[in-house]
Parts: structure tokens; C-alpha cells; sequence
């Protein structure tokens, strides 16, 4: 059975709690009850498949641009490029005055539909930007080799990254912001080329080496539940009803100072958890042990067929 959230409101104030001047408390509680539900079964283990979720993006994208002649030498693009990314312009007919086409420049991101270019990695940081003329003729286009793309604004956690490159798509590897730094100290001077790593910086997925072509990452991930819109929505996740109401009721008898009840409702959630999740890692095992088994075979035999001989 699903319910509502204002199902599920009636049921805490009628059978639970017994107090109908809370709606508002209870309104606000049931929100609260999908978020700790995500944070709590994350931390444990548990992974609700109902959301799981999986985001297509490409290393090189590509928009019309539009030149601003002026005092601040703005391109008006459509697409959000970060700053740092190497880019390149052609154009139908005349690139702007100070860009040459076909040439390497980098972008300081001025907003999302805003950049201004310089002529090197470390000119873009610190303030030295090309000066344009003019607009130039035709149709301009600019190409950007992004080192970094934006986490879907869902995403909870990451559960792999893959390059789809035909015969060679591969998982790529994660490394901490720790271990990044530790590795790369000198941005500047990072490779191009066909991405091996990932990192996690806040909002952001940056790769290495930096893309020096098209590649198409796919990421793997789970989100964090939507609240409550309305009081006719129901729950993304099916047949948790009484695990939310239940969370509910434990925060509202917390917040009227009612620990034994609380502590009553929170060991009826634990058990819940427990019963319905589906234990798995957070992050996958990404050590390659190509030999497992009660005896040795050879590397591709385990690559063509990563079950053979498995001791699962």
C-alpha cells in the first residue's frame, strides 16, 4: 500500500501520537523522515534501488559563441564552461579579432552563459585575458575540453564512473581530493589524454589526465529522495510507508520531549532497515586481482570472462 503524505500525517496524529494541533510538526516531520532515511541506510550499507540512477555526459562539448568587442572581452556561450578549460574556435567565416582559429585558449568562467579566454592555464587564473576587437564574421563555434563536469544536483553518492570508448571503455578509477593533490601538485602541468581517474571536488567530477578528445563518461549513482511536494505525493521508494511514518513519529516525540517514545519508534526503524535493504558496499572494489581462484590462470582469460573460476 502506498500512502500519502497527508495519509501518512493522519495516521501519526490519529494512531500514534494522538495530537491533531500538530499537522504542521507532522507536515515537517515526514520531510525530514525521507532525508534521514538517506543519510542513515547510506551510511549503513543500504541501497534502495528505486533510486538508482545513471547520468550520460561527454568530455568535449560544443556551442555557437557569440564575441562582445569591448572593455570586457566577453563570449556569450550557451553551455556552462568551468574555469580552466582548454577551448578552441572556428567559425564558418572570421573568428573574432585577437583569436586565431583552430588554437588552444582557456576559459574563466565570467557566469553560465559567459567566458572570457586567455592564452595560457596559468593567464586564466590570474586575470590576463586576450583582447577582442571585434566580432568577427559567420558563425562562431567553440569547443570545450572539460577536466570537470557538474554532479547531477541529486546525487547522493557515486557508485562508478565508465568511459565508453568502443572495444577499450574501461571503469576508471577513483582517487580522494587527498591522494589528487599528494599525486598532481602542479595543475598547471597536468597530462592530456584518455581519462584513467576521477576525483569528487564538492559539486564537481574532475578527470585525469585532462580530456584531449571526445570521450563519453557514464556515471553511476544513487539520489537523494525528493520531499513531499504536496500533500497527495507519496514516496519515490515503494513499501516503506511504515518505515517513514515511523521515523516521523520518533523526531516529533523527540522534539515534545518524549525519549522513551522516541527511543521506541527509532528501534522500530532499526529493525525495519535491517529487513528490507539490500547490504552492499558504498564503492565498488576497484583492486583488479585477475588470478583469483584455487588455481592460477592467465590475465586475459579473467578479462574476457571476470567470472571464471570465481570464488564467489
Amino acid at each position: 500500500m502506498t500512502l500519502t503524505k497527508d495519509e501518512m500525517t493522519a495516521v501519526i496524529e490519529s494512531d500514534i501520537i494522538d495530537r491533531s494541533d500538530k499537522s504542521t510538526l507532522c507536515s515537517y516531520a515526514l520531510d525530514w523522515a525521507l532525508g534521514y532515511l538517506d543519510r542513515t541506510a547510506a551510511a549503513r550499507g543500504f541501497a534502495f534501488s528505486d533510486l538508482n540512477r545513471e547520468d550520460v555526459t561527454s568530455t568535449v562539448i560544443s556551442c555557437t559563441c557569440t564575441a562582445e568587442a569591448g572593455a570586457d572581452d566577453y563570449i556569450d556561450v550557451s553551455v556552462d564552461i568551468p574555469t580552466g578549460t582548454r577551448v578552441v574556435f572556428t567559425s564558418t567565416d572570421t573568428v573574432p579579432a585577437g583569436l586565431t582559429a583552430s588554437t588552444d585558449y582557456w576559459a574563466h568562467n565570467e557566469s553560465t552563459t559567459e567566458i572570457r579566454v586567455s592564452t595560457s592555464y596559468l593567464n586564466c587564473w590570474s586575470g590576463s585575458y586576450v583582447d577582442i576587437t571585434d566580432s568577427g564574421t559567420g558563425t562562431h563555434t567553440v569547443t570545450a575540453y572539460r577536466e570537470r563536469f557538474a554532479k547531477p544536483s541529486e546525487c547522493r553518492y557515486i557508485y562508478d564512473m565508465r568511459l565508453i570508448d568502443g572495444s577499450s571503455s574501461r571503469k576508471l578509477i577513483q582517487m580522494t581530493p587527498r591522494v589528487t593533490d599528494y599525486q598532481v601538485p602542479f595543475a598547471a602541468q597536468n597530462n592530456t589524454g584518455r581519462p584513467t581517474h576521477y576525483v569528487e571536488w564538492k559539486d564537481w567530477i574532475q578527470l585525469y589526465p585532462i580530456p584531449n578528445d571526445t570521450y563519453v563518461i557514464k556515471m553511476r549513482y544513487y539520489k537523494w529522495q525528493t520531499a513531499f511536494a504536496t500533500g497527495d505525493s507519496t514516496a519515490e521508494i515503494d513499501h516503506i510507508d511504515d518505515i517513514i511514518i515511523n521515523t516521523a513519529a520518533m523526531y516529533i516525540w523527540k522534539i515534545l520531549g518524549e525519549p522513551e517514545q522516541a527511543s521506541i519508534m527509532e528501534q522500530a526503524v532499526e529493525m525495519a532497515l535491517m529487513k528490507c535493504g539490500k547490504l552492499e558496499k558504498l564503492k565498488p572494489d576497484l583492486v583488479l586481482k585477475p588470478n583469483m581462484g584455487t588455481y592460477a590462470r592467465s590475465n586475459s582469460d579473467t578479462q574476457n570472462d571476470p567470472w571464471v573460476n570465481s570464488q564467489r
